[in-house]
């Protein structure tokens, strides 16, 4: 079993946080230092005090799996479920609203109904500030993940192509300018916007 850990120090040395599993197809978030969430599927906790006690986050109503999930600030949270609808948060998880990316019967790549998970689902979500933000999915039937951004809050979508044939685990950087992409037994692609 992997262990969640934690660095104070940039990454010199490292602190297992008691209790908490890491690995495969688990989903883990930070604001800050303090602030994070960690979960699987719908089952998710959220931590004020760097990791040393976690209480249960309830997510948005009728959500059963999380795709991706992220914090711009302790209060502003983001998370898309498994139909590829943004939700997001202004009060650290207490109430969320609902937004539509546009996506017509978006099917997240990544999910296993039981079993061994060996990925994570594919799709990461990141807002640099509370108008801007990017998404990045891999949807079954598309011929690569493809991105979506928006200047608005989420109101409306900008569809955005990726390298042809790239699928895996996403990770979009907080200032948005990078998105790695991990493939299981394949490596990872990194791509910079400009």
């Amino acid at each position: 079993m992997q262990n969640l850990s934690v660095s104070t120090d940039g990454g010199k040395t490292w602190k297992a946080i008691p209790d908490k599993a890491g690995g495969f197809g688990c989903l883990v978030a930070f604001a800050d230092a303090m602030t994070g969430l960690l979960g699987f599927g719908d089952k998710f906790q959220m931590t004020t005090d760097g990791g040393a006690t976690w209480k249960e986050l309830a997510l948005p109503k009728d959500v059963s799996k999380v795709a991706a999930i992220s914090l711009r600030t302790p209060m502003d949270g983001y998370l898309i479920d498994s139909s590829g609808v943004l939700h997001t948060t202004q009060d650290g998880g207490n109430t969320w609203s609902s937004q539509s990316l546009g996506l017509e019967n978006a099917n997240i790549m990544g999910f296993v109904s039981e079993g061994f998970v060996n990925e994570i689902p594919q799709g990461a979500v990141r807002f640099i500030d509370d108008k801007n933000g990017l998404v990045v999915l891999g949807l079954t039937g598309k011929t690569s993940m493809i991105a979506m951004r928006t200047n608005d809050g989420g109101k409306t979508w900008k569809e955005e192509g990726l390298p042809a044939k790239l699928f895996g685990a996403a990770y979009i950087s907080r200032d948005g300018k990078f998105v790695t992409i991990n493939k299981w037994g394949e490596g990872t692609t990194l791509l910079k916007y400009e």
